[in-house]
């Protein structure tokens, strides 16, 4: 990281609070691991790769600002769901902001045709919560009961369902994305 670490650590706590920010270098090596360790080739290349910083977002509001701050000191960010993946995709190969969506997790709402959640939303929750409008999901991955939307959504292509509805891209499966660009 190109700047004072607790510069930049003192501008992420202002945006989403002391207690939302880790420090740690214990916290941030775990936090900053995938499941890559199931790949003898992966081990070696993303053992030593951790985050700076690691902040959790309460709202969409702070994680926009978290964005901002991070463009505007020019961090390399790496967004982190459940870190289910095997591939070391969510894993910050250069240090930098890591942000947890793990509390963005609201269902903002769910119709027998849609579901309009947060990124933190965990597939199995949104199951549960189609159950009461008899709708369920057309697809999901095998981690469902630990995979957050935005991690399924960004990073992985089907599942549990493709063969019948298709990959994420076909079908009408993911009708909307709010998208966050990274700019000051």
């Amino acid at each position: 990281m190109a700047v004072n670490q607790g510069e930049f650590a003192g501008k992420v706590e202002k945006i989403v609070g002391k207690k939302n920010v880790i420090l740690s270098e214990a916290q941030r090596r775990s936090s900053s691991k995938d499941c890559y360790h199931f790949s003898p080739v992966l081990v070696p290349q993303l053992e030593e790769k951790f985050a700076d910083v690691i902040a959790r977002p309460q709202t969409q509001d702070q994680l926009r600002d978290l964005i901002s701050c991070a463009a505007a000191y020019k961090i390399p960010i790496t967004p982190r769901g459940a870190g289910t993946g095997n591939y070391g995709q969510g894993v910050p190969l250069r240090g930098g902001l890591m942000i947890s969506t793990r509390d963005l997790n609201k269902i903002i709402e769910i119709t027998t045709e849609e579901a309009r959640v947060e990124a933190g939303v965990i597939l199995q929750d949104i199951e549960k919560a189609a159950e009461s409008v008899s709708a369920e999901l057309r697809c999901f991955p095998s981690t469902m009961p630990t995979s957050h939307t935005g991690g399924f959504i960004s990073g992985g292509s089907g599942g549990v369902g493709s063969i019948q509805w298709g990959m994420l891209r076909e079908a009408d499966n993911v009708r909307h994305a709010r998208i966050l660009t990274i700019e000051e």
